[in-house]
């Protein structure tokens, strides 16, 4: 068998944590956008 493939620190624990911060951040921003945008416009920009 051979070795496993490793992902390092960036693509093993930078990008995966990153990704999870900015899609929390998306996440709990999307109603205050569609608030203040209205929800043809949000989905225009989505």
């Amino acid at each position: 068998m051979g070795k496993a493939k490793k992902f390092g620190v960036f693509g093993g624990v930078f990008t995966p944590s990153i990704l999870t911060i900015l899609g929390v951040i998306m996440y709990l921003r999307l109603p205050w956008i569609v608030g203040q945008a209205g929800l043809l416009t949000t989905f225009w920009f989505y």
